[in-house]
């Protein structure tokens, strides 16, 4: 008779023991309540796909070719009260809108100061075209396109209408025709 009662209990730890360890292998969102991150967490250039800025900057890489499509908003503060997102939006067909916090109440933070990456779910835009613009909380700032370098307009890599880089060092804007060696002709 024992038997039979200890077979329940075995079947089920089994299956709170699958459970959390098919959890436990699941990125975890950000700890803020309020945030709208399918994950969040310390953010590291091997995880990113892309290189972090040298300074504490906030910077966003979208992923517009994904399914969905989403973005990493990279965010630095404190390891334990991380600044993450709260809200996505489109404000028209090219501009991206997010607003961040980093209020935890009487939650105690650390003093810390490391990279914070948050992966965010973009709503489905309504025009196609080129993302020209990321604003967080009202202002412009650093953004890549699968993680590639934007100059403002669209183009990846910093490349200007031309399809060049613009000034390269050498006084002029990169507009000048080069002759056959590759040398600028009016140098």
């Amino acid at each position: 008779m024992r038997r039979i009662f200890a077979l329940p209990i075995v079947l089920t730890s089994a299956v709170v023991l699958a459970a959390c360890a098919s959890e436990s292998n699941e990125k975890a969102a950000d700890p803020h309540p309020e945030s709208i991150a399918t994950s969040g967490a310390r953010a590291d250039e091997d995880n990113l796909g892309f290189t972090l800025p040298e300074e504490e900057e906030m910077i966003v890489d979208v992923r517009p070719d994904t399914y969905p499509a989403a973005l990493t908003l990279v965010t630095w503060g404190s390891s334990a009260c991380p600044t993450v997102p709260t809200s996505v939006s489109w404000a028209g067909p090219s501009t991206i809108v997010l607003a961040i916090t980093s209020d935890y109440g009487d939650q105690a933070c650390t003093a810390d100061m490391v990279p914070w990456a948050s992966v965010v779910e973009l709503p489905p835009r309504k025009e196609g075209g080129e993302i020209t613009e990321v604003r967080v909380e009202g202002k412009d700032v650093k953004f890549l396109v699968n993680g590639a370098e934007v100059n403002g307009d669209g183009d990846e890599n910093g490349a200007d209408e031309d399809g060049d880089k613009g000034d390269d060092g050498d006084g002029d804007d990169g507009d000048e025709e080069a002759d056959e060696n590759g040398d600028d002709k009016d140098d």
